[in-house]
């Protein structure tokens, strides 16, 4: 536990010396990426007011879904991926849509 502590002491202090935090990712791992940077912000650990804070995502729910795509498909994560892009969806709603909006006020860059 106290080796887990000092990693996490230490990235700790390196995200807070950088100039630009880059965040990248696909699919379903985009509202993932999302929720991790919004609590990154609200921690203090990453500061859009002094660095340069970057989103960037690939395929997921940020570019739509194809709804033939949802019923055609019988895997559960393409399936939470399309459930996740309909706003009356409770995790989408509850946590991702403010998360993504705290983003946008603290002037991160999507």
């Amino acid at each position: 536990a106290q080796h887990a502590r000092r990693l996490l002491d230490s990235g700790s202090v390196r995200l807070r010396e950088m100039d630009a935090v880059v965040v990248v990712a696909h699919s379903q791992g985009a509202a993932v990426a999302v929720l991790l940077l919004d609590r990154l912000v609200r921690c203090g650990l990453v500061d859009p007011s002094v660095q340069r804070v970057v989103f960037v995502s690939m395929a997921g729910i940020h570019h739509g879904t194809m709804e033939v795509g949802a019923a055609l498909s019988t895997r559960r994560a393409t399936r939470e991926l399309f459930d996740m892009a309909r706003p009356s969806y409770s995790v989408f709603a509850r946590h991702y849509v403010p998360a993504l909006l705290r983003l946008l006020r603290a002037n991160v860059r999507l």
